[in-house]
């Protein structure tokens, strides 16, 4: 699916690369919470970033009787900008192969993690992070991992 609309938005557009991070949350029950953690993260270093197909503030929409349209979530201007980032990171190794394809057939770096849950994950995600970008892990992710 992610491929498909990347393509929408991305084929016969001229690409003009900059420092952006693209993220690919995926299919993730949990999105309210783990696209929280990872927008914190990105913030912590100072990442210019996109999620695309960020469903968290959907998901977290509340009943109170008022009628909202897809409340919250990554623009249609969002996703054609990301055609620019440096890079695109999936967030669920075995399931986005194609949509990294398309986005290395582009010309961005690309990268596959499952969700940094647990030390190590969250260790290879970081300096994935800090690889891609050239800023170093900031400290207070630093202490984060130190506990």
């Amino acid at each position: 699916m992610i491929k498909g609309v990347l393509t929408n938005f991305w084929q016969g557009q001229e690409r003009k690369p900059n420092d952006r991070i693209n993220i690919i949350p995926g299919f993730d029950g949990f999105a309210v919470g783990n696209n929280r953690e990872l927008r914190r993260i990105l913030g912590e270093f100072g990442i210019d970033y996109t999620l695309i197909s960020d469903v968290s503030e959907v998901f977290d929409t509340p009943t109170d009787g008022t009628y909202r349209m897809f409340d919250g979530g990554t623009s249609l201007q969002e996703v054609k900008d990301a055609l620019h980032s440096k890079a695109t990171i999936a967030m669920q190794k075995n399931c986005s192969d194609k949509s990294l394809e398309y986005a290395a057939g582009v010309g961005q770096e690309t990268a596959s993690f499952h969700y940094p849950l647990g030390v190590q994950a969250t260790d290879e995600f970081l300096m994935k992070l800090s690889e891609l970008t050239g800023k170093p892990i900031p400290a207070s992710l630093e202490k984060e991992r130190a506990v």
